[in-house]
């Protein structure tokens, strides 16, 4: 998982760039260093109603 400083220093390296594009699941395992900038981003930008909209599969289907 992306620490903080690992994050800084990879928007550091692209700097200039307009877009970046982050693909992970913040539901594995934590970073090791504080924080968890790319949960934290996960949840500022999902809309309200992301489980109604896309419900995740029940326990009972494979």
């Amino acid at each position: 998982m992306l620490t903080e400083d690992m994050l800084d220093a990879l928007l550091d390296a692209l700097e200039g760039l307009e877009r970046i594009i982050l693909v992970g699941d913040p539901a594995q395992l934590p970073p090791t260093g504080a924080y968890r900038p790319f949960a934290d981003i996960v949840t500022k930008l999902l809309p309200e109603d992301h489980e109604q909209r896309f419900p995740r599969v029940g326990p009972g289907y494979v």
